[in-house]
């Protein structure tokens, strides 16, 4: 079972971009009461209310950012401008709903329910400083606030679960890695402690007969030490085939999987058959590397990953529409990444190629040297 404690990591992590600002639309009903109401507020009161806006925008933006352990100073920054913006606008019950948010998702359930019960009786008190006990305060922020407070819980339970799967799938192959390292050594160990020790017996079988003149036995011996040695290398190959020779499309789905899981729309039509292991390795350790460079720098929302493969080349696309790193922010042409990229096509004596005009297409060609011969 696993017992390690979830921490609520910053709502920016794993979530695009454009989910952090869609929220600030509700907050748009702050200025409700001044346009509704405009001509019961002087230029000091419409300069205030703007003032808190800004301070509350900088406070929620802030908040995004953090995680469980850092996110109290924003929250309360947020429950202060909620409280003194009252003075300008009534407007400001719309940010204790932002707040509980907040509340429900960085924290468990015994502190946050302690902060929902705070945060209403901070309106309560609002309500009563400020002569706004008539209904119209205090019953529309409970009523957005509790959803929002549980709407925050949900986000919370949702990522704990989702990151308990990980860890739970990790473990799972971390024990089957190990199962198959046991299998794999057992299996040597059945299979070389009694060939070697055969080799042995006929390595000295072959020296006695040499030093008693017996020149052709001794050598019928010594072939019969090469033949048993080569039997037995192929032998030892087979035994950890299955621990080398993992199934490169269910490794491709994991590298894959990492984009999805970053709300990337991809497109996969890769096909690795065939192949030499040191070109399916290389191809394997060249996708993650250029997945990893688009997790990284890309604001791009959709990639393409494709192979091309006819009978003496192997063609291997990469595209992201997104705006890259290399051009935005004028880093030399070849990051450490990509050289990565290069040496290990270099090795398979292929070429490679990268176009940044419209977003990021790396293309790769390998010769046929990639494929497994079938004489």
């Amino acid at each position: 079972m696993n017992t390690r404690t979830f921490i609520a990591p910053s709502l920016t992590q794993n979530q695009v971009a454009l989910w952090t600002w869609i929220p600030l639309f509700f907050s748009l009903f702050y200025f409700f009461p001044l346009l509704s109401n405009w001509q019961h507020f002087d230029v000091i009161n419409i300069s205030g209310a703007l003032l808190i806006y800004t301070g509350f925008l900088y406070f929620y933006i802030n908040c995004q950012r953090h995680d469980e352990r850092t996110a109290i100073r924003p929250i309360i920054g947020i429950l202060l401008l909620s409280f003194i913006g009252t003075y300008f606008n009534p407007g400001t019950f719309t940010f204790f709903a932002f707040a509980t948010y907040f509340i429900g998702y960085y924290y468990p359930t015994p502190k946050s329910i302690v902060g929902l019960l705070l945060t209403i009786g901070l309106i309560i008190l609002t309500a009563f400083s400020f002569e706004l006990t008539d209904g119209f305060f205090i019953t529309p922020a409970l009523f957005i606030c509790i959803p929002n407070f549980l709407f925050g819980l949900a986000e919370r339970r949702s990522r704990e679960q989702k990151l308990n799967e990980q860890r739970s799938q990790q473990q799972i192959e971390q024990l089957a890695t190990v199962a198959e390292r046991e299998r794999i050594a057992r299996d040597l160990h059945d299979l070389l402690g009694h060939t070697l020790s055969s080799i042995a017996l006929k390595a000295e079988l072959a020296e006695k007969l040499a030093k008693a003149g017996h020149v052709e036995k001794s050598i019928d011996e010594i072939s019969q030490v090469a033949k048993i040695t080569r039997e037995t290398l192929s032998e030892v190959r087979q035994a950890v085939s299955g621990y080398k020779a993992k199934d490169p499309q269910v490794e491709v789905d994991k590298i894959v999987a990492r984009l999805a899981d970053k709300n990337f729309t991809v497109v996969q039509e890769v096909s690795l058959k065939h192949l030499t292991a040191k070109a399916e390795s290389s191809l394997l350790l060249i996708l993650r590397e250029a997945i990893t460079n688009i997790l990284r720098h890309s604001n791009g929302n959709h990639v393409l990953i494709k192979t091309q493969q006819t009978e003496d080349t192997l063609l291997l696309t990469i595209f992201d529409n997104g705006s890259h790193f290399l051009k935005t922010n004028k880093k030399p042409l070849f990051s450490n990444g990509l050289k990565g990229i290069i040496e290990r096509v270099s090795e398979l004596k292929g070429k490679f190629s990268l176009n940044i005009q419209q977003g990021f297409e790396l293309s790769i060609h390998l010769p046929n040297g990639v494929f497994i011969s079938e004489k």
